[in-house]
């Protein structure tokens, strides 16, 4: 049954995932784009801080079912919200370049994220920071194989990137201006230079403190590249290539948890954990020079 719902969910959480990043332009605009994602990311990353301590007590108090029940019912404000809200649709979205034109195909939309070296390679680190967003693959087997640490352990660790996640959000939407390929690629070397590092701290309270610094860098960067591909594709072909940013991220999650379970299970879990730095960094080297590049889309 867990199996049939997580899958049922993912089904759900594609269209949701992709509408809601196009929805954020026709909310604010292209102006505000970089701001509302990265309040996106601090929302989010809230979640993971109060949604475990939450999950944990009602797991406690109530059980299980309660748990998906509470889960279940918060959704209902938002979809009240959602369908009382009356947008205008703004300039440059998506709705109103598309009036007129035929349906785009996905094929289409593929060709056109190639074509352009920004979107192509933002894609690609896109695909694989999905090895370090999927926290719950390594990071238990770090926490209880490596420091021999029960589920106390577990949380601090997840906690401490949601903490260190917030800042990195904030960052992203402070700073001045539409970000650039290469604050994209700087920020991904940086991140995937922070994960090895923390992969392989030889002291937990170092771990805590990597953790941090690899969510305030994470997310900083993943808003970036998140808002330079909304705003590097052409109006007409947005809704399209955010549907290829979610089949990389979380669409890539198939491939990407068994892998890194099995190095977790068979190396270790400091090479699991490190994955996730080693693709970012490969990423960004061989995608610079088309990441850097400046192209008028």
């Amino acid at each position: 049954m867990l199996f049939l719902i997580g899958g049922l969910t993912g089904i759900v959480a594609a269209p949701d995932n992709t509408a809601r990043q196009v929805y954020v332009v026709d909310l604010v605009g292209t102006d505000r784009l970089a701001s509302a994602v990265s309040l996106n990311e601090v929302v989010l990353n809230t979640s993971r801080i109060v949604g475990p301590a939450l999950g944990g007590a009602l797991l406690a108090t109530v059980g299980v079912s309660a748990c998906y029940a509470v889960n279940a019912a918060s959704y209902l404000i938002p979809l009240f919200v959602l369908l009382t809200h009356r947008s205008v649709n703004r300039a440059g979205s998506e709705t109103t370049a598309r009036k007129g034109r035929s349906a785009v195909s996905l094929r289409d939309a593929a060709r056109y994220a190639w074509r352009h070296g920004p979107i192509r390679v933002s894609l690609f680190l896109a695909a694989a920071s999905g090895l370090l967003f999927n926290l719950g693959v390594s990071l238990p087997v770090l926490a209880t194989r490596v420091f021999h640490l029960g589920g106390g352990g577990y949380g601090l660790m997840m906690a401490a990137f949601g903490v260190g996640a917030l800042p990195g959000a904030l960052l992203a939407a402070a700073w001045s201006g539409h970000p650039t390929g290469r604050r994209v690629g700087w920020l991904a070397l940086a991140t995937g230079a922070c994960v090895l590092g923390t992969a392989f701290c030889p002291v937990f309270w170092l771990t805590i403190v990597g953790l941090a610094v690899v969510g305030c860098l994470s997310i900083w960067f993943i808003a970036a590249a998140n808002t330079l591909v909304q705003m590097a594709a052409a109006p007409q072909m947005r809704g399209r290539v955010m549907g290829l940013w979610t089949m990389a991220l979380p669409g890539m999650s198939p491939v990407n948890s068994p892998f890194a379970g099995w190095v977790t299970q068979d190396f270790g879990a400091r090479e699991g954990f490190s994955l996730s730095g080693v693709a970012l960094t490969l990423v960004t080297l061989v995608g610079w020079r088309a990441l850097t590049e400046d192209t008028s889309i």
